[in-house]
């Protein structure tokens, strides 16, 4: 049988954070169910660092019984992004409206940009996919405190 691919921004049984934590106890309980399990993953270390520095070397490696492999993170304007971040954080809740977003169409795409990425990884899931049983997509809120502009 194919592996299940777990996709998450960052990985590591020492992180905390929610979706970290869950994609690490979630690999971790189907690896102890007899099923093969790949977490595809950036080189970057956390939410907390930066997120356009490989932290971690690209490649495949086994952590606790699971192969993590691990694609690089593009450059970023990290600024960009934080000013934008911002004023998400800024909004005021009450004058959201489903299905309308704070941001013009290009503040969004400029959001998109900034944001982790790794082309590696896209590439990787793009030419691979069919070597995969299923895929599980973490997604990591990137509206936080830690981002407001310097």
């Amino acid at each position: 049988m194919r592996p299940i691919a777990i996709v998450i921004p960052w990985f590591g049984a020492e992180l905390t954070g929610g979706a970290e934590r869950q994609a690490f106890e979630l690999a971790v309980r189907l690896i102890s169910r007899r099923h093969q399990v790949e977490v595809l993953t950036t080189c970057c270390r956390s939410f907390e660092d930066d997120w356009a520095t490989n932290y971690y070397p690209p490649g495949e490696s086994s952590e606790r019984g699971l192969t993590v492999r691990r694609f690089r993170v593009d450059a970023r304007n990290d600024k960009s992004f934080a000013e934008l971040n911002h004023q998400l954080l800024a909004s005021d809740p009450t004058a959201l409206r489903p299905g309308v977003s704070p941001l013009s169409p290009a503040q969004s795409q400029v959001f998109v940009d900034e944001n982790i990425n790794s082309r590696e990884l896209l590439d990787y899931l793009r030419e691979r996919a069919d070597d995969y049983h299923v895929f599980i997509f973490l997604r990591i809120s990137t509206v936080s405190q830690v981002a407001s502009p310097p």
